[in-house]
């Protein structure tokens, strides 16, 4: 019973740790995206339509990946800034994309 005692707090905080640590990718509509990332891609991406939105749930932390036509990539973090913007092209006025 004392052996249980000390094992049994360890193995439900491994559990518990272990659950923060799932990566979890939900597919989600461009209007769930923060206010400040919808505001960032109708100003720098106007002229290109959002293929697809994901949520990144690592742990607690939430990010936002977003693909856009002409294989534009950009990540986005919980508050909506923008973190990342990839393209196999050249990005409009890219000098200033992630000083917005």
């Amino acid at each position: 019973m004392n052996i249980l005692k000390r094992v049994l707090p360890a193995v439900v905080l491994a559990l518990a740790l272990a659950r923060c640590e799932e990566k979890e990718d939900v597919i989600i509509e461009e209007n769930k995206l923060p206010e400040a990332a919808q505001n960032y891609l109708d100003s720098h991406f106007q002229d290109a339509a959002v293929i697809k939105v994901v949520k990144d749930r690592e742990g607690l932390r939430n990010a936002y990946e977003v693909v856009l036509e002409k294989q534009i990539f950009l990540e986005f973090n919980r508050k909506g800034e923008a973190e990342s913007v990839k393209s196999a092209q050249q990005l409009p006025d890219s000098s200033s994309l992630l000083r917005y």
